[in-house]
């Protein structure tokens, strides 16, 4: 029996003694797509349901945990919440071995704080996150599809498909030859070619070798990114204010002895008492009031209300009302629903574009948002902007009442609900097939494949993601939209053929919105249909006698927002751990929640408004109980005791410690040897000619710094780098702040300004009597510490360095086998930084928000006049070896600027933003090139294909190579290789050889400027 199933076999009560899991079944019980969503608190042994009981009604909690084993616990076994909480107990299990705790050198207080980052939903969610683009996120995905594979019994004929598919699926991710999780395993060709094939004989062979590479998988996740996971956590828990109480009571930890003897909780359990205002029963009305809320039409139905008191009471004074006032009221009805609907798309708009900050897409319920009920009926609009001659009979009022009226509750939340479905075990699907209801079941695979669609295409474009758009595109009209297929779709005829038209071109996606739309309307009857059943089975197991109503409401005036934050928090979560969205960068936020958090409390997804701390109270322990409980607030004590006795009593200065005296230190060649023993610094090689040199390189200037930090002399370089920066900010208000602390800092401190920047200049003090200092008062300053520091310090700083590095080589006593490996080495450090920061760059560059700073400083570089060579009014000559000289008769007289850089190449600053965009239009052409390869040789692809890639190469040309705007040739390429490319273009080649050319001449110039 496998792990879920024994899960399934338990009997709640004892499963709910572990906070873990209760933290992960929470998570599951708040998805949206249940009627009852209740959440467990474990610190009170209390169930809080939603929605409530009424209130004259008594509520029995074994029923309670008799219907959940029944109609919620297998459920959740199906889940991917399942297998992320088994993944939780084995991180768990090994934090507080200790084995770990000998390898790893962990005391209990850092068991503690690991385990408080991993546990629960959310803790895995944090650790999926970090693992993001790492190694170790192939083997946790490898690990999950492993366990779930493991979990089915192949013997079983109905199983049989679903396991070899799962099989399948898992050799073409992950098992692999040369993939990740083949390498870090260490597998062999001979233990794949035994799991690849279906043979009776093997399947006990493949199922020990699955085993055996997944322990293996989680060793490695343990060994390795856990502790990485531990020290990325306690840094970024330093930066955040709301996580200090974790480190304190950590700190408190490391001075106890050992852990705290855990409180065991209660056995009993209960469920609080209902609220006087809860007088019925109904999941439906309680959904659509979340959903109000969420969307924000509970104040659109506030007002509503009130507009129709007042014209109630306008009624009231003129009862007799001719025939045009009433066709005026019901256009005003009309206009009024139609701007409720218009208001509700406007917000959904908003929260959808909130939510997606990163580059890639992140589905999340703001996205799913839409009320179908402004949209449905689109001839309401009509009666808006017909003539006041026309008759009121050709109103037809009665009928959009009629359907208005006739429309269910749950049309409006249902896309919300089917996202829920998927993460929460499918459990409107064997509803739906309970009834017989097949039709109904193959349009929820179809609204399901269509989500997966729509969120495939609106992900960032890549090689995978463009074959597999292809592949689910062809499933789709496979499945159901063939005329062969043996099911009749209700949809609109219009919506079908479109489909099958445009799939799998981006111009489907109105029509799959349209799609998804059309079964929603077929789904919302058969919905309410499964939440009345489930209310019916609730109330069966759980309601009980009726009683008196309770007086006090017993819980807090927050509790409906606080219901609303866990839902959609539940939702989050799920579909990151299940797959459906992309985890989010590791941020501020999240460690914020990391601080407010408690798993006894309700856990990942019971927000808490402050954060919850538990302390110990210890002004009230004596001497000996600090001594126990907390030594260093016991030392801390006794010494101030003992303070306090050499102040009453003075002791003729036997406790007064000596003056130390202060020896001059005097530099050396061999005194900069100290720069040496840093753990990543190196003695730069090349000694510095001129001051400049030593500002502009970062390794130079750290070297200064410190010469003259040793020098007491730091604070006039830090001077200049201030009003460096200050001179460099455009923004004025930033640029006045920057100028306050810095007169702030370095002219009202205690010592006086011509003694701390060593400067006897006149400047110091206009600037410190001036009322407003300015910016050019401030160069004047930088000025004169410039010659200060080039006068005084820089010629000491260069005295440091040899003379010539012939006597470095001459001093060097090494063999020559000795010399050739420390060569080799310094070459493999030095190929292996390239590769570093060629990784680095392309992965910035994948990002908008750090692409914009590289972006600003590209056009900052024009006004670089310390390195731009100066430019000439002259028009430019023709010349083949520079770039950006090439001008046709029809090009204007424009003065570029010029530069030289590495290998005496010279380059136009004007175009290295136009670079910047060139290599990234070139990268997504790969990525296209690469896609239809891999098409053609399964032969996917279609004309289509090929014509969108010629499109995609004459853009590139006419925006870059053959601009319609002079100058022609906008970025640094010479006329032979952008004839090159012509000639390519001309011979039909459509792969990477078009630009390969053109990319090895314009990437070293954008990573050298990314360096700098």
């Amino acid at each position: 029996m496998n792990r879920a199933k024994r899960i399934a076999s338990k009997h709640l009560t004892v499963l709910l003694q572990d906070e873990i899991f209760a933290d992960f079944f929470n998570t599951f019980l708040n998805l949206p797509v249940f009627g009852q969503t209740p959440i467990f608190m474990f610190s009170a042994r209390q169930w809080y349901l939603w929605p409530e009981l009424p209130c004259n009604q008594v509520s029995k909690y074994k029923g309670l945990l008799n219907w959940m084993e029944k109609h919620r616990l297998p459920y959740f076994c199906k889940t991917n919440l399942c297998l992320h909480y088994l993944l939780s107990k084995e991180l768990i299990s090994f934090i507080q071995s200790p084995e770990a705790a000998e390898m790893l050198r962990w005391r209990k207080a850092d068991q503690w704080l690991l385990e408080k980052c991993i546990a629960g939903s959310r803790g895995m969610w944090r650790f999926r996150a970090f693992m993001q683009g790492m190694a170790g996120e192939e083997l946790i995905k490898f690990w999950l599809a492993v366990e779930r594979i493991l979990g089915i019994d192949e013997t079983d004929e109905a199983q049989q498909d679903l396991y070899i598919s799962l099989i399948q699926v898992l050799m073409a991710t992950h098992l692999q030859e040369g993939s990740t999780v083949v390498t870090l395993c260490n597998t062999t060709t001979e233990s794949l070619l035994q799991i690849s094939g279906w043979h009776p004989p093997q399947v006990r062979t493949r199922r020990e070798i699955l085993s055996e590479m997944q322990k293996v998988a989680l060793f490695k996740l343990e060994s390795y990114w856990l502790p990485n996971f531990y020290i990325h956590c306690k840094l970024s828990m330093e930066n955040d204010p709301k996580c200090f109480h974790l480190l304190e009571e950590y700190e408190e930890r490391l001075w106890r002895a050992g852990f705290p003897r855990p409180m065991s909780p209660p056995l009993q359990m209960s469920i609080r008492k209902s609220s006087p205002a809860a007088l019925s029963y109904c999941s439906l009305k309680s959904k659509k009031e979340v959903w109000d809320h969420i969307t924000g039409n509970i104040c659109l139905q506030k007002r509503g209300k009130r507009k129709k008191k007042t014209k109630h009471q306008k009624k009231k004074k003129s009862p007799n009302s001719s025939p045009a006032d009433k066709k005026q009221q019901f256009s005003e009805k009309q206009t009024s629903r139609l701007s409720s609907g218009e208001t509700e798309e406007s917000s959904d708009i908003d929260e959808a574009t909130i939510s997606n900050e990163s580059p890639s897409f992140k589905s999340s319920p703001s996205d799913f948002q839409e009320s179908p009920s402004s949209n449905n009926y689109p001839e309401m609009s009509i009666v808006t902007k017909l003539r006041s001659s026309t008759p009121m009979v050709a109103f037809p009022s009665m009928l959009a009442l009629r359907t208005m009226v006739a429309s269910p509750l749950s049309l409006a939340f249902l896309p919300w609900v089917l996202i829920a479905e998927k993460c929460a075990g499918r459990p409107f699907r064997e509803f739906l097939l309970r009834r017989s209801c097949s039709v109904e079941v193959h349009l929820l695979d179809l609204w399901h494949d269509l989500e997966d669609f729509l969120s495939m295409m609106m992900c960032s474009l890549g090689e995978g993601n463009i074959l597999l758009r292809h592949v689910m595109g062809e499933r789709i009209c496979e499945l159901y939209l063939v005329q062969s297929s043996n099911w009749h779709l209700p949809l609109k005829l219009t919506t079908l053929k479109s489909l099958q038209n445009l799939l799998p071109s981006g111009h489907v996606i109105p029509w799959v919105l349209k799609a998804q739309k059309e079964i929603c309307q077929i789904l919302s009857f058969l919905y309410e249909e499964f939440l009345q059943q489930d209310d019916k089975m609730f109330l069966f197991y759980v309601g009980g006698k009726e009683k008196k109503p309770n007086e006090e409401e017993p819980y807090e005036k927050g509790e409906h927002l606080r219901l609303i934050r866990r839902i959609t928090a539940s939702l989050h979560l799920s579909q990151a751990l299940a797959g459906m969205r992309d985890f989010d960068l590791l941020s501020g936020e999240h460690w914020e929640l990391l601080g407010t958090q408690d798993l006894k409390a309700g856990g990942s997804v019971y927000m808490e408004l402050e954060p919850v701390v538990h302390k110990i109270d210890y002004t009230n322990k004596t001497f000996e109980e600090l001594t126990e409980l907390k030594p260093k607030m016991a030392i801390e004590l006794l010494s101030e005791n003992f303070r306090e006795y050499c102040r009453t009593c003075p002791s003729g200065g036997v406790f007064t410690r000596p003056a130390a005296i202060r020896r001059s230190f005097h530099w050396t060649r061999s005194s900069f040897s100290f720069m040496r023993k840093g753990p990543g610094l190196r003695k730069p090689l090349v000694k510095p000619r001129v001051l400049s040199d030593v500002l502009q390189s970062p390794i130079q200037m750290d070297y200064f710094r410190q010469f003259l930090k040793m020098n007491n002399a730091e604070t006039l370089l830090l001077f200049w780098l201030a009003v460096e920066e200050l001179k460099n900010d455009s923004n004025l208000r930033t640029q006045r702040i920057r100028i306050n602390d810095c007169v702030r800092t370095y002219f009202y401190n205690v010592i006086p300004p011509e003694k701390l920047l060593q400067c006897e200049d006149p400047i110091m003090q206009e600037i410190k009597k001036a009322k407003l200092v300015t910016v050019p008062m401030l160069v004047t300053a930088q000025n004169c510490i410039m010659k200060i520091l080039e006068e005084r310090w820089f010629k000491k700083f260069q005295g440091l360095y040899p003379e010539s590095d012939v006597s470095i080589l001459s001093s060097s006593r090494r063999s020559r086998r000795g010399s050739v490996i420390h060569k080799m080495k310094r070459c493999w450090h030095v190929l292996g930084g390239f590769i570093r920061s060629v990784c680095r760059f392309r992965k910035a560059m994948s990002y908008v928000s750090q692409r914009r700073p590289f972006e600003d400083f590209l056009q900052r570089e024009l006004k670089n006049d310390k390195e731009n060579m100066p430019p000439h009014s002259s028009p430019l000559p023709r010349m083949v070896n520079a770039p950006g000289m090439r001008y046709g008769p029809d090009d204007l007289e424009v003065v570029q600027v010029r530069r030289k850089i590495f290998s005496n190449r010279i380059i136009l600053i004007n175009f290295l933003v136009n670079d910047l965009y060139f290599y990234l239009e070139v990268e997504k052409f790969f990525h296209l090139a690469d896609s239809v390869v891999v098409l053609a040789s399964l032969g996917l692809y279609t004309e289509k294909d090929i014509a969108f890639l010629r499109s995609k190469v004459a853009m590139i040309n006419k925006l870059f190579l053959n601009s319609d705007i002079p100058p022609k040739l906008k970025v640094n390429l010479t006329d032979v290789q952008n004839n090159q490319i012509r000639l390519l273009i001309a011979d039909g080649v459509l792969n990477r050889t078009l630009y390969h050319g053109a990319i090895i001449s314009i990437f070293p110039i954008l990573l050298y400027f990314w360096k700098k």
